[in-house]
């Protein structure tokens, strides 16, 4: 199995616990990235979500997804020509 988690997602588990939504999120991303760790399924990427990290502002959220994406297996998803492919 694989799973693709974006920008934000990554980032749930450092935002503010103050709205339930938030929360139950919080708790799903860090469940899927353990169940990645866990080698249960693959944790993928994409250009445009590196990039999207490259650019973060905040360094803390940046190195957390940085972090988070060193976990990943090389896969990615490359987004060329409006084509998907995984590779």
């Amino acid at each position: 199995m694989k799973i693709y988690i974006d920008t934000c997602g990554i980032q749930r588990p450092l935002d503010t616990k103050s709205q339930l939504r938030i929360i139950l999120e919080f708790d799903s991303i860090l469940g899927l990235i353990e169940f990645c760790k866990e080698n249960h399924a693959e944790l993928i990427t994409s250009d445009i979500l590196r990039f999207e990290i490259r650019n973060c502002q905040n360094i803390v959220r940046r190195e957390y997804a940085e972090d988070v994406l060193k976990k990943s297996q090389n896969r990615y998803i490359s987004y060329r020509r409006n084509q998907k492919t995984c590779g």
